[in-house]
Parts: structure tokens; sequence; C-alpha cells
């Protein structure tokens, strides 16, 4: 078999391994975009009926993981982009995925982290999204961002000073 063969979801029962492992992760970071926790699973499921009509042979786990962000960004985005609602995101249009936030993040930790993060700008929230939830490597967010190392080191400086700062207004801290 070769090394990539691995990497191929060409099967059911490889497609639910990697749904399973993906799915909510995918809804919570496409919900970052759309606002709607309905279209975010649908477009979630958009994206695995896109992989699975391509079959893409990914060289490893993470190549594969960043394709399935990015498709799930560029799946949002033509969402955005058909309902003629591409706009900037702010805190209005996360007010309403606090209900999607308890059902993905078990633990307290993580719901606090994620409201801490929506008042952020989007560069910042989607920065540390990324980065501390949905656990990527800077090479990968810099694939799915489009940014350079360099920009990714100064954005993730930056957005994790303006966590800090809102952590310390709540009495907590982060490194």
């Amino acid at each position: 078999m070769a090394k990539g063969d691995n990497y191929v979801l060409n099967n059911r029962e490889e497609l639910e391994k990697v749904l399973a492992q993906y799915g909510n992760k995918l809804v919570g970071f496409i919900n970052c975009y759309v606002n709607n926790v309905a279209a975010a699973e649908d477009l979630m499921m958009d994206v695995f009926v896109a992989v699975l009509q391509r079959q893409p042979v990914f060289a490893d786990e993470h190549a594969r993981r960043s394709y399935l962000y990015k498709c799930a960004k560029n799946k949002a985005l033509n969402y955005l982009k058909k309902n003629r609602r591409l706009t900037l995101l702010n805190e209005e249009l996360l007010a309403d995925t606090y209900a999607l936030e308890n059902e993905l993040y078990y633990n307290h930790t993580r719901k606090l982290l994620i409201e801490t993060i929506k008042p952020l700008k989007h560069a910042y929230r989607t920065v540390l999204y990324l980065s501390l939830l949905a656990e990527m490597d800077n090479a990968e967010i810099c694939d799915t961002m489009g940014l350079n190392e360099r920009q990714l080191r100064n954005l993730k400086h930056r957005a994790k000073k303006q966590l800090n700062n809102r952590l310390k207004q709540k009495n907590l801290y982060f490194k």
C-alpha cells in the first residue's frame, strides 16, 4: 500500500471516522463565518461530499485536516457570497453561538476561551480558534488563512495579547 493510501476518504468506515473526528469542529469553524448552526451543519456535510467526490490523496493526517478546514472556509465564503452577506464578523454575528458552544465543548475552560475570543477582531478570532481549539500547527494555519510564517507569528502574538487583556478582566490568565 502506498504511503498516502491511508489518507484517502473512499470508503464508509474511513468517512465515518473522519466525520466523527472533525465534524463538530468544522461546524464550529464554519459557524464563525455564517453565524447559522443549521447552515454550518449543511456546509460541513457539503465539505465531506466534495471530498468524497474528489477523493484526494493526502500525505499525512495534517494535510487532510488542513484540506478539510480550507474546504470548510471556502464553502462558508461561497455561502456568504450566494446570500449577499459578505461582511466582517463582529459580536452581533456571534451572539447566537452559545447554544452550539455548549454542545461542542464540554469543559468550562473551552467555553470561557470561546466567550473571550468572540469580541476580538475577525483575524484574531480565526487564528485563536485554529490554534487553540482546532489544535492546528502553524503551517496548517498559514495554509488555511493564506499567511506566511512571519505574518502568522505577529498575528498570533497580537491575538494572544488581546486575549490575555480580556482574560485579566475576568481575573484569569493565559500563557
